[in-house]
């Protein structure tokens, strides 16, 4: 399949996570120092997900993930979501999952399944 082609209905689990405030941040304390708390939660993300080794998309300072399993979602957002809580260094997380059939388009994720995870991050 080419990166321009299409895969449609295989289920996933979409989970979004990110920072709360991140622009007051930079409007506060500076665009460096806003990067260096985004560099801090990036590196968390990634040490926490390590085990479950899911597909990361970057939108700024939030992450899209995505798991075959809700399961294996609850556990690896449990994991990451108390690291977040324990470094004093970040603002409060919000975090949202979502699981159904998801269209797979050139390494990315899209249809209501991934929406409405967004959606929930958006209102946590």
């Amino acid at each position: 399949m080419s990166q321009t082609q299409s895969s449609a209905g295989a289920p996933a689990t979409v989970a979004f996570i990110d920072l709360a405030g991140f622009s007051a941040i930079a409007d506060v304390y500076g665009d460096a120092a806003a990067i260096d708390v985004l560099e801090i939660f990036e590196s968390m993300v990634r040490e926490a997900l390590a085990g479950y080794e899911p597909p990361i998309k970057w939108i700024g300072d939030e992450a899209m993930l995505s798991f075959p399993e809700p399961e294996l979602a609850i556990q690896a957002l449990g994991t990451l979501l108390q690291a977040c809580r324990e470094e004093p260094r970040l603002p409060l997380t919000r975090s949202a999952l979502n699981h159904g059939p998801v269209i797979r388009r050139a390494g990315d994720l899209f249809g209501s399944t991934v929406n409405i995870a967004a959606r929930m991050a958006a209102l946590a």
